[in-house]
Formats: C-alpha cells, sequence, structure tokens
C-alpha cells in the first residue's frame, strides 16, 4: 500500500476538524503545519506540527482513520513529520498506551521539567484533565 503525505489545501481545513472533533482533539487552523496521509486516493490519516518557537516544535494531532488502522499508516504519519520539523526540541504529548510506539520513534519521556516551555506545560496539563485516559510528556532534542 503506497502512502503520499503532503500539507493540507486550505480547502481541506474544514475536514480536518471534523475528524479532530470526532476523536475530541482541538481544532487546528493553517498557523499549524498540517499534513495528510492518503493511501489509494482516500484520506487515511492526520498530524501537524505546531510552532512554539524558533526552535521548539510539537508534534500531535495523530490519527488514523478506522478504515487504516494496522498499515503502519501512524508510523509513516510521524517519520514524515520528523522529517519536516526544523527544530532543535521537539515535543509529543500521546496517550500512555502509545508511549511505546513514540518512544521506539526516538521520543524519550522529558527529563527537565524546568526547560519545558510555559505552552507545552499548558497543554500537558489541558490533555490529563480533559482526557480519561493518561497521557504521556515526550521529547526529542537534537542539541
Amino acid at each position: 500500500m503506497a502512502i503520499c503525505i503532503r500539507e493540507i489545501y486550505p480547502d481541506e481545513l474544514e475536514w480536518v476538524n471534523q475528524q479532530y472533533d470526532s476523536i475530541g482533539f482541538v481544532a487546528t487552523d493553517l498557523s499549524s503545519r498540517q499534513f495528510i496521509a492518503i493511501s489509494d486516493r482516500q484520506k487515511a490519516g492526520l498530524g501537524r506540527l505546531v510552532y512554539i518557537d524558533n526552535e521548539v516544535w510539537e508534534l500531535g494531532g495523530i490519527y488514523v482513520l478506522p478504515k487504516f488502522r494496522g498499515q503502519s499508516v501512524a508510523r509513516k504519519i510521524v517519520q514524515h513529520l520528523l522529517l519536516q520539523a526544523n527544530y532543535e526540541h521537539l515535543y509529543c504529548i500521546p496517550f500512555t498506551n502509545l508511549g511505546n510506539f513514540y518512544k521506539g520513534m526516538g521520543f524519550v519521556e522529558c527529563s527537565n521539567s524546568s526547560k519545558i516551555p510555559e505552552k507545552i506545560k499548558q497543554k500537558y496539563q489541558w490533555c490529563q484533565h480533559t482526557y480519561s485516559q493518561g497521557v504521556l510528556l515526550l521529547e526529542i532534542a537534537l542539541s
């Protein structure tokens, strides 16, 4: 199965946010780099890179439509996002059950909470209070 991953077109934003709304994720806008996975001309999944500052980004919004699960779509989306992000530091706030997946992609648990940007801390706290399943705070640092 060939998967193409590209940035969304502006007219796809409504569809993207409908998908996020259906699973309780925060809506996105065009200030984030929003990507879509296409398989056999069908929309298969989503992912985004959220700008925090010149050196820090957040990887998030990874979602694979049910029909395409178990076909490595999420792995391909994350690999693509890792190549697209221009960062010194990249954070990710996945559900606890996805920890091993993200650790296998190079993320580690945050070790120094004093260096975590306030915007990331706030989102992590929001996720902890919003979602019934647990979340992790993971990072990849190039420095």
